[in-house]
């Protein structure tokens, strides 16, 4: 039976984003179960395993990409990266100004895909702001997004909040399912370049 094996990510400041990746990490087992896999596509002839909840700035260390990753990560403050994504974060603005004025530059990230679910308050003009720049630099460096950005609002409380991270992890499952019934789109020789990209750049 082929294995396929999920990254999930987080950064969190007050510990929302990591419940969050926490919670997410409990239900791989049940979602994408070979049963369930084959429920929602028919192709039931693989093991899931989830790494992680890990860091996002403790990923910068030991940067082992797979296929797919799941990222949960808040704005802080005036919409800066929260406490252990900031290392993160910085590097994501070093590789939007080195990327986006250069489309021919060589991506990477191509082949593997992200999913990624932000958490905020949007009373706050800066909403999102933390998540968004993620994302574009992760899409920069080749990156492709399965299923739609999350937004998770605490304006109007932790409850809602939790609720719209549900709603996100639900609707992501059936996307990750249909994902690792299918071949990779990135080989491990790629992996491990996109490993040494992220450990040149630290360096």
């Amino acid at each position: 039976m082929p294995s396929r094996n999920l990254l999930v990510l987080y950064g969190s400041t007050r510990g929302s984003s990591l419940k969050a990746a926490e919670d997410f990490v409990s239900r791989c087992k049940e979602e994408l179960s070979a049963e369930r896999i084959e429920d929602l596509t028919g192709e039931g002839d693989v093991q899931v395993t989830c790494d992680g909840p890990l860091s996002l700035d403790a990923f910068l260390e030991d940067p082992n990409w797979t296929s797919n990753v799941i990222v949960f990560v808040s704005s802080f403050g005036s919409g800066d990266a929260p406490m252990k994504g900031r290392k993160f974060r910085k590097k994501c603005d070093e590789w939007i100004k080195s990327f986006q004025d250069n489309p021919d530059k060589p991506k990477p990230l191509t082949g593997i895909e992200v999913s990624l679910c932000g958490l905020g308050d949007s009373s706050y003009e800066t909403y999102m702001n933390n998540p968004k720049v993620t994302c574009q630099a992760l899409t920069l460096l080749g990156a492709e997004m399965l299923g739609e950005r999350g937004e998770a609002d605490a304006t109007n409380g932790s409850e809602r909040q939790a609720k719209d991270i549900q709603d996100w992890v639900n609707s992501i499952f059936p996307l990750l399912a249909k994902s690792v019934s299918k071949e990779p789109r990135v080989t491990k020789e790629q992996l491990n370049e996109a490993r040494e990209f992220v450990l040149d750049s630290t360096n």
